[in-house]
């Protein structure tokens, strides 16, 4: 069987779901955190939580009654801000990771849309600045917007399927 080049829309198409949470969050959220879709919002609001104890150098306080309920039912089992405070040195990794080698990519038209606003176009191939980075935890991040047929490379050149 051939392998075929993986371009931005395969990955567009892939992450479909993780792009559409993304506009809801930064798009729609940010704009209007009052809107009827609850559970995002509080779940969002529990991520941010405990991102701010992975980059605590305090420990946090046990909570018995569970300071995050909804992320422990999407979870279907207990979490807590301990239990990521206790792996925080992975999760930070594992979140710079994340950002630099997948967000920035299948975000970065998105990314664009929202900073955009009332600007110039930016032409293609241009890194975008994103607010807030390079971060105090989590470092620089590199979001530049491609064509929908540009090639997704990695190490060993272009992604393939095969």
């Amino acid at each position: 069987m051939a392998s075929t080049r993986i371009t931005l829309t395969h990955l567009h198409s892939f992450h479909s779901l993780d792009r559409e949470l993304f506009v809801r969050l930064v798009v729609i959220l940010h704009h209007d955190p009052d809107l009827p879709n609850m559970v995002i919002n509080q779940l969002a609001k529990e991520a941010v939580a405990c991102l701010r104890w992975v980059q605590s150098k305090v420990p946090p306080i046990s909570n018995l009654a569970g300071d995050m309920p909804i992320t422990t039912v999407v979870m279907d089992r207990a979490m807590s801000f301990q239990y990521f405070y206790k792996i925080r040195f992975t999760m930070i990794s594992g979140i710079k990771n994340y950002l630099n080698n997948v967000c920035s990519i299948i975000f970065a038209d998105i990314l664009f849309w929202v900073l955009s606003k009332g600007y110039p176009t930016m032409p293609l191939n241009f890194p975008i600045h994103v607010p807030g980075f390079p971060h105090q935890t989590f470092g620089i991040i590199t979001v530049i917007r491609r064509s929908l047929d540009y090639i997704i490379l990695n190490k060993n050149g272009p992604l393939t399927t095969g």
